[in-house]
């Protein structure tokens, strides 16, 4: 959807739209960042490890 809205925006309305624009790419770089982090970067819960017998 980010990339639609930027592809098809009139040039002129980038500057009146700015903030709503970077707002919107934000949003979408840290949800994308997450999808991916999600996918390929998963993290198990850490285990505990202990001796038999320990102190």
């Amino acid at each position: 959807r980010a990339r639609t809205t930027l592809e098809y925006l009139a040039p002129e309305d980038v500057h009146d739209q700015l903030n709503e624009l970077l707002t919107m790419l934000e949003v979408t770089c840290t949800r994308v960042t997450d999808a991916v982090t999600d996918r390929y970067f998963r993290h198990d819960d850490a285990v505990a490890w202990s001796w038999e017998g320990a102190l």
